[in-house]
């Protein structure tokens, strides 16, 4: 009852959201800036045939299912043991539930494979959104997936068990829990693997713990009385930059440009702007120079000695 209250509930005031739109006019010019939109952010990707679809969607479970985007973004390289292992159990998992399911509603003998048929409706509908939307998907969309595919194979194995004890193979049950044994042994060594690499390098690129430090370090100026200004015009900077100085620090997620450098450089000592792309340091300094100023070009180097990112760094009295 309470379901059936919050649905309508739901469409009820989406409903009456586009009454409201269609009576004041803004319907039409919202469905145009939403198409405007779609089309510029090539939000259903690059044209493609099925078959191309099918295959960013294949690659991206077995990246996803191994790891592979978690451990060649934060530390570099791939360092997952036996990637075969997970996807082997997983389509046994499945064939056995299903081989279980089939023969028991041939003889007519009662199966609650509810919660397994939900798994896989889930899984299945994911993948067809998925693949409308072709390569604008990537691994790191699949995260839910691979949360559900655990929720999957664990319903398919406890049904397949608990039917063929039922059947009188008792056998059956430790031979399930056998298929778990390398699933459960290949993660935790994959775990530890990728978390020993990680302490060792601090993580790379965008993922680098010197993301860390640069908050850490501007707050620590900023208690000091030092007045310095963030510019952060690419991602990956900010968010944690606010978190981590408590929002305390002045910044902007924004690209520079000569009329906000010249407003900031009036209240501020100094300016910062870090950015990842060597590439767009001409543009940068061209809104510096525009705006009378001249920054010093600097890198921030981790751990290693090798480079974090690069920074723009003005300072009044020079």
């Amino acid at each position: 009852m309470a379901w059936g209250v919050g649905s309508l509930l739901v469409v009820g005031a989406g409903v009456a959201i586009v009454f409201e739109m269609v009576i004041s006019g803004t319907w039409t010019e919202a469905t145009e800036a939403f198409a405007r939109n779609t089309e510029a952010t090539a939000v259903l990707g690059t044209p493609a045939s099925l078959a191309d679809r099918l295959g960013v969607l294949l690659s991206a479970l077995r990246n996803s299912s191994r790891g592979a985007l978690a451990q060649i973004s934060v530390i570099g390289d791939l360092i997952g043991v036996a990637d075969w292992i997970y996807p082997t159990v997983f389509l046994v998992s499945q064939l056995l539930a299903l081989v279980t399911v089939v023969s028991r509603r041939i003889k007519g003998v009662p199966c609650d494979a509810r919660m397994w048929f939900l798994g896989v409706i889930l899984m299945v509908s994911f993948c067809c959104v998925a693949m409308v939307f072709g390569n604008r998907i990537r691994e790191h969309h699949f995260i839910s997936l691979f949360v559900v595919s655990f929720f999957t194979l664990g319903c398919g194995l406890s049904l397949f068990a608990s039917s063929a004890i039922k059947w009188g193979f008792r056998v059956w049950g430790p031979i399930v829990c056998l298929l778990m044994v390398p699933l459960v042994a290949i993660n935790c060594l994959d775990y530890s693997r990728f978390m020993t690499s990680l302490r060792e390098s601090g993580g790379v690129r965008l993922y680098t713990e010197e993301l860390n430090h640069l908050p850490s370090r501007a707050l620590a100026e900023a208690r000091a009385g030092n007045e310095t200004f963030y510019l952060f015009p690419e991602w990956g900077f900010f968010m944690n930059f606010a978190y981590l100085t408590e929002n305390r620090v002045p910044y902007a997620p924004v690209s520079p440009w000569p009329d906000l450098l010249t407003s900031i450089s009036r209240d501020f000592d100094r300016i910062v702007l870090c950015y990842w792309e060597k590439d767009r340091r001409s543009e940068y300094e061209s809104a510096f120079a525009e705006a009378g100023l001249k920054p010093v070009v600097k890198t921030w180097l981790n751990r290693q000695g090798d480079r974090a990112f690069y920074f723009l760094e003005w300072e009044g009295g020079r």
